[in-house]
C-alpha cells in the first residue's frame, strides 16, 4: 500500500469520524435507548435481549465517564485528527505521540473500569473483570515500554589512535559452544581470530568436549578450553574459562557470532575513557532470515523479530543508563564481572541476570549502536518458540528470586527497564484472554463490555489509532504493531503457561541451545506447535459465523454484534499469521550467503579481463555480475578485490548458472572448487569482515503493507516453487542458416538460439537423426564467416508443422574453436571479446612498436584490458604503428590534473586493435597482453582508486 493511500485512509477515517459526531450532535434525539428502528417500533435494546440478554447500561447514556455524551464525542474526534496530523506530517514527534497514546489508553481505560464491567451475575463479572485485568496488564506493558524508549542514545566510537600499543588493555574473546557443528564455529573464530587488535588471545569454549573442537582451534591457531561437566550451562562454561584467564578485557560471543574486522578497535576506547564503565554491549544482527521472514515471504517487508530490541529498545536503555547485557556481542571489564560474583548461575537467561548485578555494583555500561557482529536466526518456527520460551522462564525466575524492583544498588530508572523486559513475558497472558473475549460474547452471550457500540467505538478507536499509528513512530518504522501482535499470538500459549508454573516454581531449569547450521529439503508443517492458535482460529470461526446467522435473521439488530465481529476478524487475521508461520520452507544452502558488492575481475580465454561485481558471497560460492555479456567456458579463475578490507582472493571456480537481465547484464553463479585454508579463511573476512554490510537490512515497515502482506501470505505461498539452476551459459536467440552433419547426411537446419555450450536447431522430420547421435554443426554467422563444432544431440521433440527442434550440447572443443565460438557470439564486430566496462580517466602514455620510436600521447579511456590512446597523427606513421603489432605501452600513472605531482611510470606489453585517424590525430585502441594479476591488480588500483591515496606506494609495491 502506497503512502498516499495510507495518508488518504486515514483523512477518510478522520470525516467518517468527525460527520458521525457533528450528526450525533446535532439529533439528539438520536441518543434514546427507545427510538423506533422499524415499521413494528422494536427498539434496539428489546432485540439485543432476544438474543444476549438485557443491556443494564443504555445505548446511548445521557453522560459518559462524567460528561454528556456529545461532550466525550468531540474529545474522541480531538484525539483522532491530532493523532491523524501528527502521523501525517509529524513523524519524528515521539514524545509528544506517546503522551497523547497515553491519555487516550488511560481514558478508555477509566471509562471500562467506571462504567462497562458487568458484574449482574458471578459468572458474567468473572468474564468482564477477567477482560479488564487483561486490558490493565497490557496498559501498564505500554508505560514501561514507552518508559524504556522516551530517550534514544547514538554513541560515536572512541578511537585509539590516541593510545600506544602498552597503554591498550589485553583482551580475552571467548567464544561459547555446545552442540554446534563445525562449519558454524568455523565462521567464528576466523571472525575472532581476524579481529585489528594487537593485544587479544581468543579462547573457543567447549561445553561439549569435542574432539573436532579441540581439532580445530588448534589448526586455526586459537586457544581451547573445555570441561567434563557442564553444570549451569552456558553461565558455568564462562565462568569455568573465566577464572582459567587474565585478560583486562572480555569478549563474548556466541558460537554462531562472526565479528566483524574492527570490532575491538570501535569498542575498547569506551574503556579507555571511562574507568567505571563496567561493559558495552553491541547490536546482534541475523544474517539469515527469520521463521516469520523466511515461511511468511517477508523478508523485504519485516525486519528480524529482534532488531526493534537491538535497534530501539536497547538505545532507550542506555539513556537511562541501563543498557542490558544481550549475551553475545558484549565486552566486559574484568574486575566488573568479579565484583558481580562471576557470570549468574541462578537462572537460564544469565545474560540479563549479570547485567543487573553489574549495575548493582555501581558500573556503568553503554550501548554502542552499530552492528560490529553478524549471528544465525533461529532455523525453525519450533526453535524460535523454544528460545522465547527459554527466555520467558528466565526473565520470570530473576523476577521471583532477584527482583529488580527490590535489588539495592539499582537507580530507579534502572528498575524500571528491568521491570519492563520482565513484564513483557507476562504479556502473553492479556494477549490470550484477548483472542479468547469475543467468544463469551459470540458463543455464549456473555457481554464483554457492557455498552452500546457507539460508545465503544467512541473510546476504542482513539486508543487504537494511537497505539496503531503511534506504535510505527516510536519504533522509528521498524516495525508495525500489527507484526508485533502476531508476534505475542504466535507464543502467548506457550509463553503464558511456561511464565505461571515458572512463578510457582522458579528452580532452574534445564539450558537448551538454539540449534543452528542445519538445512532441510521438506517443505513441512509444523501441526503440533501452532495447536492452540488452530483451536481457537477454528472456535473464532464458528462464533463469526454465529454471529453473521443471527445478523441476518435480525437485520434491525446489528450494532449489537459488530463490536465482538470486528475484533474477531481481527484475531483471526493474527492467528492465520501465527499459523502461517509454522509451515517450515525448505532450506537447501548449508553456506549461507551474505550480499555484498565486492569488484571482482575474471581473465577470459583469450587473456582478457572481464570486470563484475558480487551481488552475494559465501564460503562455498558467489554470484556476480557484468555490464555485458561474458564468456564463461569450463573452470576459470576469479580474482576478488575487497578495497574496503585490503585483501585480495583469487578462487578457481566453475559456472553453475548463468543468465541474462532485462538490462543486457550478465548474472553468473560460481562454485567454488579446489578451496584451499588460506581461501576459505579469506572468503569468511570478505563476507563479514565488515560493518558496514549490514547497514542496508534494515526495511522501513510500510504501515498499510504490513496487514495486507499477512492476508494475502496462503495466496503467495502456493505460488512459490524453489527454482532449480538456470542454464550454465546464456541464450541468445538467434536464426542462423545452419548444416547438420552426420556420418552419411548433411541435413539443412536454422537454429532457434546459440549459446557457448550449445545450440538449438530446427529440420525437416524426415531426417536420420537420433538422441545420443554424435553430429557436427556447421554454423554459418552473420558476419558470412562459417564455424564447425562437434556436438551431441541431447533433446529431441516434435515442434509442430512437419519439423523437429533438437538440443545439441557441442563436445570436446578445443581451446582455439572455444575462442572462435566466443568471438563470434560476443563481439563479431572487433574479432575479440571486450567486457571490461572502460573509464574517462587522462593519463600520459608513450607506445613503442618494431621501430623502437616512441610515441606519446593521452589516454582517452581507460580499462584493465586495454586503453584509448590519443597520438599524434603524423609521429604514429613515422613510427609505422599500424593494427596487429604487437608495441610496448608506457604509463605514467599520475592525472595531469592532480595538485600533487608524484608519477610512477610502467610499462605493459599490448597489441594494437585498431588505429583510425581523425585530422592530425590516431585513436589508437590497445589491449594489454599476458598479464600476471599481480600487474592487473595495480592496473585496477591507478584506475579506480584516489590518485593521492596516502598508501599509494604501499599497496602497490
Amino acid at each position: 500500500m502506497s503512502s498516499f493511500v495510507q495518508k488518504l485512509l486515514i483523512l477518510l477515517v478522520i470525516a467518517l469520524f468527525g460527520a458521525a459526531t457533528v450528526y450525533l450532535i446535532l439529533h439528539p434525539e438520536l441518543m434514546s435507548g427507545a427510538l423506533p428502528v422499524s415499521k413494528h417500533s422494536v427498539t434496539i435494546a428489546e432485540l439485543a435481549y432476544s438474543y444476549y440478554g438485557d443491556m443494564s447500561r443504555p445505548l446511548f447514556p445521557e453522560t459518559s465517564l462524567f460528561l454528556p455524551l456529545p461532550v466525550q464525542l468531540v474529545i474522541s474526534f480531538v484525539i483522532v485528527l491530532v493523532m491523524a496530523l501528527v502521523a501525517l506530517f509529524f513523524p519524528k514527534a515521539r514524545r509528544f505521540v506517546m503522551l497523547l497514546t497515553t491519555v487516550a489508553c488511560l481514558r478508555h481505560l477509566l471509562w471500562r473500569g467506571f462504567e462497562t464491567l458487568d458484574v449482574s451475575t458471578i459468572t458474567a463479572g468473572i468474564v468482564s473483570i477477567t477482560i479488564f485485568v487483561a486490558e490493565i496488564m497490557a496498559f501498564v506493558a505500554m508505560l514501561l515500554s514507552y518508559f524504556q524508549v522516551w530517550g534514544q542514545t547514538d554513541r560515536k566510537s572512541v578511537g585509539l589512535a590516541r593510545y600506544s600499543a602498552d597503554q591498550l588493555p589485553t583482551v580475552d574473546i571467548f567464544i561459547c559452544t555446545y552442540s554446534e557443528p563445525v562449519s558454524v564455529l568455523y565462521r567464528s573464530l576466523v571472525g575472532a581470530l581476524s579481529i585489528d587488535y594487537p593485544k587479544k588471545r581468543v579462547y573457543l569454549l567447549d561445553d561439549g568436549n569435542r574432539q573436532e573442537m579441540a581439532q580445530l582451534a588448534a589448526r586455526l591457531g586459537a586457544n581451547y578450553i573445555a570441561r567434563s561437566e557442564n553444570i549451569h550451562a552456558k553461565a558455568g562454561n564462562l565462568n569455568n574459562a573465566f577464572k582459567q584467564t587474565n585478560g583486562d578485557l572480555i569478549l563474548i560471543f556466541d558460537a554462531d557470532h562472526v565479528a566483524a574486522k574492527c570490532f575491538l578497535q570501535e569498542t575498547v576506547g569506551f574503556f579507555m575513557a571511562d574507568s567505571k564503565m563496567g561493559f558495552v554491549q553491541t547490536p546482534q544482527h541475523f544474517f539469515t532470515e527469520d521463521p516469520f521472514q523466511r515461511n511468511l515471504l517477508a523478508s523485504r517487508k519485516i525486519n528480524n523479530e529482534q532488531d526493534l530490541f537491538f535497534h530501539v529498545i536497547e538505545p532507550g536503555n542506555d539513556y537511562w543508563g541501563a543498557a542490558f547485557f544481550g549475551g553475545s556481542g558484549a565486552i566486559f571489564r574484568r574486575q566488573a564481572i568479579n565484583e558481580a560474583g562471576g557470570f549468574a548461575v541462578e537462572t537460564i537467561t544469565e545474560d540479563v541476570h549479570t547485567g543487573m548485578r553489574i549495575h548493582a555494583k555501581g558500573w556503568k555500561s553503554l550501548f554502542y549502536n552499530r552492528d560490529l557482529a553478524a549471528g544465525l536466526s533461529q532455523e525453525s518456527f519450533a526453535d524460535f518458540i523454544k528460545q522465547r520460551l527459554r527466555w520467558a522462564k528466565g526473565m520470570t525466575q530473576i523476577f521471583v528470586l532477584e527482583n529488580p524492583l527490590f535489588k539495592w544498588g539499582l537507580s530507579l530508572p534502572q528498575k524500571l527497564c528491568y521491570l519492563s523486559g520482565i513484564w513483557y513475558f507476562f504479556h502473553g497472558l492479556p494477549r490470550l484472554i484477548f483472542l479468547i473475549a469475543p467468544l463469551f460474547f459470540l458463543l455464549f452471550g456473555f457481554k464483554t463490555i457492557n455498552a452500546g457500540f457507539v460508545e465503544v467505538l467512541m473510546y476504542y478507536i482513539p486508543s487504537f489509532l494511537c497505539a496503531t499509528l503511534g506504535y510505527t513512530i516510536i519504533s522509528k518504522r521498524m516495525r508495525h504493531s500489527f507484526w508485533s501482535e502476531v508476534y505475542e499470538v504466535a507464543f502467548c500459549v506457550y509463553i503464558t503457561l511456561t511464565s505461571f508454573t515458572t512463578f510457582l516454581s522458579p528452580g532452574r531449569a534445564k539450558f537448551r541451545v538454539t540449534p543452528k547450521g542445519g538445512v532441510t529439503d521438506q517443505l513441512n508443517f509444523n501441526w503440533r506447535i501452532v495447536f492452540p492458535q488452530v483451536m481457537i482460529a477454528a472456535l473464532t470461526m464458528v462464533g463469526i459465523g454465529m454471529a453473521i446467522i443471527r445478523g441476518l435473521s435480525t437485520p434491525e439488530y446489528a450494532g449489537g454484534i459488530y463490536t465482538n465481529l470486528f475484533w474477531s476478524l481481527y484475531n483471526l487475521v493474527l492467528l492465520f499469521g501465527a499459523i502461517y508461520v509454522a509451515q517450515e520452507r525448505p532450506q537447501f544452502r548449508l553456506a549461507p550467503r551474505i550480499f555484498r558488492r565486492i569488484r571482482c575481475e575474471l581473465k577470459l580465454l583469450d587473456g582478457s579481463i572481464a570486470v563484475g561485481y558480487t551481488t552475494n558471497i559465501s564460503e562455498s560460492g558467489l554470484s556476480v555480475i557484468f555490464n555485458e555479456p561474458v564468456p564463461i567456458a569450463g573452470t576459470v579463475q576469479i580474482k576478488i578485490m575487497d578495497w574496503e578490507l585490503n585483501e585480495t582472493t583469487i578462487v578457481t571456480v566453475q559456472t553453475v548458472r548463468s543468465s541474462l537481465n532485462e538490462y543486457n547484464q550478465h548474472q553468473v553463479g560460481f562454485r567454488i572448487v579446489n578451496r584451499t585454508e588460506e581461501q576459505h579463511q579469506k572468503l569468511v573476512r570478505h563476507m563479514f569482515g565488515s560493518p558496514d554490510i549490514w547497514e542496508n537490512d534494515y526495511v522501513q515497515q510500510d504501515t498499510g503493507a504490513s496487514f495486507w502482506d499477512l492476508v494475502t501470505v496462503p495466496f503467495r505461498l502456493s505460488g512459490v516453487k524453489e527454482q532449480a539452476l538456470k542454464r550454465g551459459a546464456p541464450r541468445f536467440h538467434v536464426t542462423l542458416s545452419c548444416m547438420i552433419q552426420t556420418e552419411s547426411h548433411q541435413i539443412m537446419a536454422n537454429s532457434d538460439d546459440v549459446s557457448e555450450s550449445g545450440i538449438s536447431l530446427f529440420f525437416k522430420k524426415n531426417e536420420p537423426v537420433a538422441i545420443g547421435q554424435s553430429i557436427l554443426v556447421h554454423i554459418q554467422w552473420p558476419s558470412g564467416h562459417v564455424s564447425q563444432f562437434p556436438g551431441q544431440v541431447m533433446r529431441l521433440e516434435d515442434a509442430g508443422q512437419g519439423q523437429y527442434r533438437a538440443g545439441v550440447n557441442f563436445m570436446g572443443l578445443t581451446r582455439e574453436q572455444r575462442v572462435e565460438l566466443i568471438q563470434q557470439i560476443y563481439r563479431p564486430k572487433e574479432g575479440l571479446v571486450r567486457v571490461a566496462p572502460s573509464i574517462n580517466k587522462l593519463f600520459h602514455c608513450a607506445v613503442k612498436g618494431a621501430s623502437g620510436q616512441p610515441v606519446t600521447g593521452m589516454s582517452q579511456e581507460v580499462s584493465e584490458m586495454g586503453m584509448v590512446i590519443v597520438l599524434d597523427a603524423n609521429a604514429a606513421h613515422q613510427a609505422g604503428l599500424k593494427s596487429g603489432d604487437d608495441v610496448q605501452v608506457q604509463i605514467q600513472w599520475q592525472a595531469p590534473s592532480a595538485q600533487v605531482q608524484q608519477t610512477q611510470q610502467r610499462v605493459y606489453p599490448g597489441k594494437i586493435m585498431d588505429i583510425q585517424q581523425q585530422g592530425s590525430q590516431a585513436m589508437t585502441l590497445v589491449y594489454f597482453q599476458g598479464l600476471d594479476m599481480k600487474t592487473l591488480d595495480e592496473i585496477s588500483f591507478h584506475i579506480y582508486e584516489a590518485e593521492n591515496d596516502p598508501a599509494f606506494h604501499t599497496r602497490i609495491s
